[in-house]
Order: C-alpha cells, then structure tokens, then sequence
C-alpha cells in the first residue's frame, strides 16, 4: 500500500468540514482518500484559478489539494 499524498486545506474548508454533520464529514473523508490515494472523487471539478491539482467535490465546498 502506498503512502497517501498529503492534503492541504485552505481558507476555512477544515473548519467548515469539522461544522458538518456526520455522515457529511465521513462522506467528505471518504472522498478526500480517494484523492489522496490517486483516485478521482465521485464527484468533483478542477480548481485552476487556485493552482493545479486543486479540486472541488460536489457534495459542499470543500477545497482540498493533493501531492
């Protein structure tokens, strides 16, 4: 198994994934191993005014960067 690559909150998205309930925060947990493992979340587009390899998932904002 690989290491995961290391995720970068930005602006308030920790804190606002922390206020979300439940089974939001573990949906969103799932989603952002997705993208730390190399795969693409279920749901989600690219930030590019942010910088590459930024991304949005489509259940919340919830800007994450991966590697």
């Amino acid at each position: 198994m690989t290491n995961p690559a290391p995720v970068e909150f930005r602006g308030s998205a920790l804190d606002d994934l922390r206020s979300f309930p439940a089974s939001a925060r573990h949906e969103a947990g799932h989603q952002i191993d997705q993208v730390q493992h190399g795969y693409e979340p279920d749901d989600w587009k690219p930030i590019n005014t942010v910088g590459k390899g930024f991304v949005k998932f489509g259940f919340g904002t919830l800007p994450v960067r991966s590697g």
